[in-house]
């Protein structure tokens, strides 16, 4: 049985600009808890900003990271900072 997407975290990459960041935008318009991803950390907070705003949100969340940087993805989530709590 599929869960309804307000029951789900949903990690969008990439969520700071273009196609990432109108997924994460329609995601959380439909009540998921979006975990945004970027590199940068003035872009990934205005495009939290913007996205709290746009969508009325606050199931949003900001994780910075650049995954280029890591062997394997699987590191990842040990070694990211996430900032600014859903």
């Amino acid at each position: 049985m599929t869960r309804p997407i307000e029951e789900r975290a949903i990690l969008v990459t990439g969520a700071t600009d273009g196609l990432g960041r109108a997924v994460a935008a329609e995601l959380a318009r439909r009540g998921a808890a979006v975990l945004l991803h970027g590199r940068s950390v003035e872009r990934g907070e205005q495009a939290l900003a913007e996205l709290r705003r746009a969508t009325g949100s606050e199931r949003l969340r900001l994780y910075l990271a650049d995954l280029s940087r890591y062997p394997r993805y699987g590191d990842w989530p040990r070694r990211s900072s996430a900032t600014t709590s859903a």
